[in-house]
């Protein structure tokens, strides 16, 4: 009887922290774990890639704008304006105010 218990104590102990161990890790980061398994996570990162993106294009307008003006040169002027919009605009649709 004696060597039947040392297995069958294991084995539930066994069982015991399979279950558990996941029930603890959601409970313990329960936001962490529901946004990884809806995926917002990957919106997020995705999102934040865009603004990154977006963000580096109109800072590259701004630049080739600030060129242009100190360059005296319209036709460039005009163009870096339409970049500048266009970046406003995948910035969160600004450009009607521009």
């Amino acid at each position: 009887m004696g060597s039947l218990v040392n297995p069958l104590v294991v084995a539930l102990f066994v069982l015991l922290l399979t279950l558990l161990v996941p029930v603890w890790a959601i409970w313990k980061s329960g936001e962490a774990f529901w946004s990884g398994a809806l995926g917002e996570s990957v919106v997020s990162s995705a999102w934040v890639e865009h603004s990154r993106w977006a963000r580096s294009d109109f800072m590259s307008a701004l630049v080739m704008r600030e060129e242009a003006y100190s360059e005296l040169d319209g036709d460039r002027l005009g163009l870096a304006d339409e970049f500048l919009r266009d970046g406003l605009h995948a910035l969160g649709g600004l450009a009607g105010e521009w």
